[in-house]
């Protein structure tokens, strides 16, 4: 399996379920391949026609029999894969995924596979080609997603506020990483 192409041109979305999802569930996509050069320059995205489970722990995005069979896709090859339930052998498609707010992929190799809950799984095939955050703030959770990476994300960095050579809020005129922070340490 070989790693998708990434955008052509820097691409993000942000997408908030509500509660506090037990499974990272979008809209997408999937169609036939699309040769680059034929990417229009400024377009509405396509409507999605599948959900799809977000899944940091498959290495490859897969998509299900009865998608493949609806979109007409033909199976390129074979591959053996690895599944919850073990090693078998996977038809293999070359598509496009449209993700949301336009974030397109236009060839992807997928395998096709038993999907829980969502007709595609995203997998780190596609995950790895860019930043990947999700949060949990005010009973909702948000998936955020943009590609190519643009920067290296840090959340310990960022949890006091800031850097540690800044003014500590305690007021007592230190750095913070000589007053409060000190303590962190």
């Amino acid at each position: 399996m070989t790693r998708p192409t990434p955008p052509p041109k820097p691409q993000s979305f942000t997408y908030t379920m509500p509660g506090l999802a037990r499974v990272l569930l979008t809209p997408v996509h999937v169609g036939k391949p699309i040769r680059p050069e034929r990417l229009p320059r400024a377009t509405m995205p396509p409507r999605p026609n599948a959900s799809a489970i977000w899944d940091t722990g498959a290495t490859s995005t897969v998509i299900s029999e009865s998608l493949a069979a609806r979109l007409g896709l033909k199976p390129i090859g074979l591959v053996r894969c690895k599944t919850v339930g073990g090693e078998r052998d996977s038809s293999v498609y070359l598509a496009s995924l449209c993700l949301p707010n336009g974030t397109v992929f236009p060839e992807i190799t997928v395998c096709e596979g038993e999907i829980s809950g969502g007709e595609v799984l995203v997998g780190m095939d596609v995950i790895g080609c860019g930043d990947f955050a999700v949060t949990n703030f005010e009973g909702r959770t948000t998936l955020s997603f943009r590609c190519p990476s643009a920067a290296r994300i840090d959340f310990e960095k960022g949890a006091h506020g800031g850097s540690p050579n800044r003014e500590c809020e305690c007021g007592s005129g230190k750095k913070y990483k000589h007053c409060c922070g000190k303590a962190q340490a």
